[in-house]
């Protein structure tokens, strides 16, 4: 059947349409019809065909197939068809069907049609013990609720919002008989759902008396406390009530009052309060703040018992105050056994006290605004101080009410005595300054930083306002360094020192002095650190500078240079010692006599080489004379390697750098005779030494 059925679809989608002609379609009951249970329904049609004998004709209802009841006849052209069907549920956006015919020529034809059934309407009627309507019920009072439905055998549900009430689900008619022991205002409701019949409810209202509402207080829960204030709270009682209590925890326990039923109009309160309508009411005066609990209770007379509110609940707030807590020290930092004070200060004036570690507490004597603790001694280890209240009717906002006193340990003192003074360090540790470098190179114009640390280990303890001071520089050349307000024991600080040297500047060097003090926090004595000396060099872009000899320069040291190329910003080396001295003779005549002069002594000393060789530990050479003519006066080949080497440096350095001699420079007399003086004294230096050894070498010969 199923083959036959995909078989024949397959014929109507892909067959054209003939004069297969549809009449007389129709059903039974006819039109749109309401629901009733077990109805019976009849579809029929009538088909003509004028070309082809029918072959096949299919009913299809919401989508499934099926053969209806009829014949085909071969020799006329009509014939008609039908199907029954029995208790079709509600459906109001309507049943679709369709018949669908098809001839000889597997010509096929098909007609769309819908068949609404509506729902069918329903009828509920709810009951409270008989009557139609809201009621009245005494608590514990026996209730009858009773829901019917116009349909049989059809479930009905009954709700309530009664915590005592299990909502219950069952055919009509529906009984719900029960004890009523929640007293209040409670809604009833009878509802009825179903596919076949339209939805339908039912509600009322029963009070069981006596309940409670309109609980209010004055002013609202969560007012700021205030000293006399007046509290009011009033409640309504629904039902024939008496004897009403008030049970609240004001006093800190739960304690009955009885109230007034009077009409009253309190301290110019916004509710008029009367006893014929169900309002009670009782006041307080100057609660304090807290969180506090209460209830009311009235007597029900139809049951001759007590019936009470919920707890109910009701806040009065501290009023928000401000503790400062401050020390006569102000750096919270002070010796052991020194005198130290404090004081509490409020913005509020209230009892309050403060507490010094675990020294009794000092109380305020009644309200104030300020507490001094006086004079305190004998501190002898870190100590917590705090600021507190008395009085539970304010409280302690922000942080500033308590501080821990740094105390520091005695300090060992030693004595030195002399025949003249006495000394007593008074501290042990050091103030330093530590890893700064001892030279900085620069460019005039230029920018560049060295830092260095701070260093305290000092066993009095913290530095407080350090300054650092810098000399042997103009004081614009360096960045103005910010105040250190406290330098901790064992905790450096590192210090950044930036340099700016204006474009303007000449090739110099500088010898910058840096020192630090600050002051003892535990005993407000200055203490310095020792000055540090840093060389800066300066270098000018339109200069080769020489760099002076230090005094711990050996004699190999002059060979070394710095020659600073402007050009490129690099450095290279630049003749110092006697090898810029050659540099000088080359364009000044003067200097050469001078060293000429000098250079004569040596021709008049017997065995130079020999004494030279001891000085210098240099072998003796043969003397070049055509080679070496502006120095043939010397009378030894150590001069001779010593500017050998000077011009193989020179001749190499320009090969590499594409060195070209600029213009003579032009110095101030000042500069050029520090520099004869300087070489002058170098040579003395040679002569002296080889004149000694000479003198000691014939003192030998002779004692031989």
């Amino acid at each position: 059947m199923i083959l036959f059925f995909s078989i024949f679809l397959s014929m109507i989608s892909i067959a054209g349409y003939s004069d297969l002609t549809w009449s007389g379609e129709s059903s039974s009951p006819s039109g749109t019809v309401n629901y009733v249970p077990n109805q019976s329904y009849q579809f029929n049609v009538t088909l003509q065909n004028t070309s082809f004998p029918l072959d096949t004709v299919m009913f299809e209802w919401n989508g499934v197939l099926e053969l209806p009841t009829g014949n085909i006849s071969l020799d006329t052209n009509t014939t008609q068809f039908y199907v029954n069907k029995i208790d079709l549920p509600a459906n109001e956006t309507g049943w679709s069907y369709r018949w669908i015919a098809s001839d000889t020529s597997s010509t096929t034809n098909d007609t769309a049609l819908i068949y609404v059934i509506n729902k069918s309407s329903s009828t509920i009627s709810l009951f409270l013990n008989g009557n139609e309507s809201n009621r009245t019920y005494n608590l514990n009072q026996v209730a009858n609720f009773t829901a019917l439905l116009n349909i049989l055998e059809k479930n009905i549900t009954l709700t309530s919002d009664m915590s005592s009430f299990s909502n219950i689900t069952n055919t009509t008619p529906l009984t719900v008989i029960m004890n009523l022991t929640n007293a209040g205002l409670f809604y009833l409701n009878a509802s009825f759902e179903d596919q076949n019949y339209s939805s339908n409810f039912t509600t009322y209202f029963l009070e069981i008396l006596p309940y409670w509402t309109n609980n209010v207080s004055y002013p609202n829960s969560g007012s700021t406390y205030s000293a006399g204030k007046n509290y009011s709270f009033m409640i309504k009682w629904i039902g024939d009530v008496s004897d009403i209590k008030f049970e609240s925890n004001f006093n800190g326990t739960m304690i009955n009052y009885t109230n007034n039923t009077f009409v009253s109009n309190w301290n110019n309160s916004i509710y008029i309060i009367n006893d014929t309508s169900g309002n009670y009411w009782t006041n307080f005066t100057n609660l304090s703040a807290g969180y506090y609990s209460y209830r009311w209770y009235a007597n029900d007379t139809f049951n001759n018992n007590f019936v009470k509110t919920d707890q109910l609940n009701y806040a009065i707030n501290s009023i928000p105050t401000s503790l400062i807590l401050t020390s006569s020290d102000s750096d919270w930092s002070i010796a052991s056994g020194t005198t130290v004070s404090f004081t509490c200060s409020s913005n509020n004036s209230v009892r309050m006290s403060v507490t010094i570690g675990s020294f009794s507490p000092i109380n305020s004597n009644g309200s104030v605004t300020s507490l001094p603790s006086g004079d305190v001694t004998g501190l002898t280890a870190n100590t917590y101080v705090l600021c507190s209240l008395l009085d539970n009717n304010y409280s302690v906002v922000g942080t500033d009410w308590s501080h821990w006193l740094t105390v520091i340990p005695p300090i060992t003192t030693t004595t030195t005595t002399t025949t003249t003074t006495t000394t007593t360090n008074t501290n042990t540790g050091t103030f330093l300054i530590k890893e700064l470098v001892s030279t900085l190179y620069i460019n005039a114009g230029e920018s560049k930083s060295v830092t260095f640390n701070l260093s305290n280990t000092l066993d009095a303890g913290t530095l407080a306002n350090l300054t650092i001071s810098i000399t042997g520089i103009n004081s614009s050349w360096y960045s103005p360094l910010n105040k250190i307000s406290y330098l901790y024991r064992n905790k450096p600080q590192k210090i950044t020192l930036t340099f700016n040297i204006p474009l303007t500047e000449e090739t110099k060097t500088y010898d910058i002095n840096i020192a630090s003090k600050g002051t003892l926090i535990v005993n407000k004595s200055v203490i310095n650190t020792p000055s540090v000396v840093m060389k800066l060099i300066v270098n000018n872009s339109a200069q080769a500078v020489a760099v002076p000899l230090t005094d711990n320069s050996s004699a190999s040291s002059t060979n070394e240079t710095i020659i600073q190329n402007t050009a490129s910003g690099n450095e290279l080396v630049a003749p110092t010692g006697l090898v810029s001295t050659f540099e000088y003779l080359r364009n000044n005549f003067l200097i050469i006599i001078a060293i000429a002069a000098c250079a004569l002594i040596f021709i008049f000393r017997e065995d130079v080489n020999e004494n030279l060789i001891r000085v210098t530990g240099v072998k003796s050479w043969k003397v070049n004379y055509k080679k070496h003519n502006d120095i043939s006066s010397l009378g030894n080949k150590f001069y001779s390697r010593v500017y050998d080497k000077v011009n193989d440096k020179l001749s190499s350095f320009k090969q590499k750098t594409n060195f070209k001699p600029e213009k003579p420079e032009i110095r101030r007399p000042e500069v050029l005779e520090r520099e004869i003086k300087r070489d002058i004294k170098e040579l003395r230096h040679i002569v002296d030494s080889e004149k000694k050894m000479s003198n000691k070498k014939k003192i030998n010969s002779e004692n031989n």
